[in-house]
């Protein structure tokens, strides 16, 4: 047994001491290569039907792909659910309303994972934005804009300009006041949510309304222009609204209040929806307008009235004024005095008396007298012998004649 320890002895002295000679490893130790690195900034972008996920890693040199991890509810058993080359990915066929939980795992050209980043979660659900309620119009510039979510929300930011460079995030709640650009016409709000576990809203939420605060009326007319309109006849009346649709226009005149106008392709319109109203009106027996003044009213669609405005023109319907009878005495100057029936023309000018050697008593026969008032129906007539007629004139300068009186 001594002689064995003293020969182990004598060896290791031996080997402290060393050898020229090395016998190089047929297996050479190699390097441990470096893991795939881990992903970092984890965006998650929830969309109406999918879940954008976007992540870096500092350096993808050695990255063959990434793997994508999905649990329900918790985050534990998770499981493959899709891969990519890049770092995005979009995935679909996932669950309104449920709770997901993603990992993103990235795999080296050995095909080995690297550590995994930490769950991120988010949930599908439907999000949109409302401006006053879904109208069309509005008046004013501050509306409400309601922002509704299916799943709990905890910011939101609004703006008219898509990239959001002017707005901020605020708290979220289910009504916000905000304030349209100024000048009338199509206003476009968008918005973005950040959901209560962080993710955020992908596609861009928006909504649009037309901002109207004033109405005019550019110019109210009359059809056939310059005509004096008999019973029977109809007028086109037109209002120009300088190309304001869908609003409520209608003209007054003379014993017709709100005669309504459409722009519909009825009425006299020939072309539908151009801001231009049409109406008619079929002038009644007995109408006599004379000079009449006809007024254009309108409210646009969102409810601005305008100043009502006269037409560029007067109106003018006549009826043949109705002929009064002529009759004759004689008084105790033994003079020829001439009386006949008042007339009740609505738009009375004179009674004109002729006299003719002939019965043929005509407007070409001799003027005797004017009488501008309708109340005064008599005239005494000077010694001779002729015959006499009385005509009845309107200020339409229509007439009628009555009998002949010798």
């Amino acid at each position: 047994m001594k002689k064995h320890l003293l020969l182990i002895a004598i060896m290791m002295v031996f080997l402290a001491a060393g050898c020229e000679r090395t016998i190089d490893s047929e297996n050479p130790v190699r390097s441990i290569p470096e893991p795939a690195p881990t992903p970092t900034s984890i965006q998650v972008l929830v969309n109406e039907q999918t879940i954008t996920l976007d992540w870096t890693v500092s350096d993808s040199s050695n990255v063959l792909r990434y793997r994508i991890y999905v649990a329900d509810t918790l985050p534990v058993n998770f499981r493959l659910y899709d891969s990519s080359t890049i770092s995005t990915v979009t995935l679909t066929n996932l669950l309104i309303n449920q709770l997901y939980y993603f990992r993103v795992v990235s795999v080296d050209r050995a095909g080995l994972e690297g550590v995994a980043a930490a769950p991120v979660s988010a949930t599908i659900g439907y999000s949109s934005i409302a401006i006053s309620g879904g109208a069309q119009y509005t008046t004013s510039r501050d509306v409400i804009v309601m922002v509704n979510s299916s799943a709990p929300a905890s910011q939101v930011i609004l703006s008219e300009d898509p990239d959001f460079a002017d707005a901020n995030f605020i708290p979220w709640a289910p009504e916000r006041t905000f304030t349209l650009s100024p000048g009338d016409g199509l206003k476009i709000v968008y918005g973005r949510l950040v959901f209560s576990d962080g993710s955020v809203s992908g596609e861009l939420l928006e909504d649009g309304i037309t901002l109207d605060t004033r109405s005019e009326i550019d110019s109210v007319f009359i059809r056939p222009a310059a005509t004096i309109f008999a019973p029977g006849q109809t007028v086109t009346f037109g209002l120009d609204a300088g190309g304001e649709l869908f609003g409520q226009a209608s003209v007054s005149f003379s014993g017709v209040t709100g005669l309504d106008l459409y722009d519909n392709g009825t009425e006299g319109d020939n072309i539908a929806n151009d801001g231009i109203y049409y109406g008619q009106w079929e002038v009644p027996v007995n109408s006599n307008l004379f000079n009449s003044v006809v007024t254009g009213s309108f409210t646009d669609a969102a409810g601005n009235p305008a100043l009502p405005a006269p037409a560029n023109e007067l109106l003018n319907t006549n009826t043949v004024p109705e002929a009064v009878t002529l009759a004759r005495t004689v008084n105790n100057l033994g003079q020829a005095v001439f009386t006949w029936t008042r007339s009740l023309e609505p738009d009375f000018l004179s009674y004109y008396l002729y006299s003719d050697p002939t019965p043929s008593v005509g407007l070409t026969s001799q003027q005797e007298a004017v009488i501008n008032d309708p109340l005064v129906t008599e005239w005494v007539a000077p010694t001779t012998t002729r015959y006499y007629r009385v005509f009845v004139f309107d200020q339409h300068g229509a007439s009628a004649g009555s009998n002949v009186v010798p």
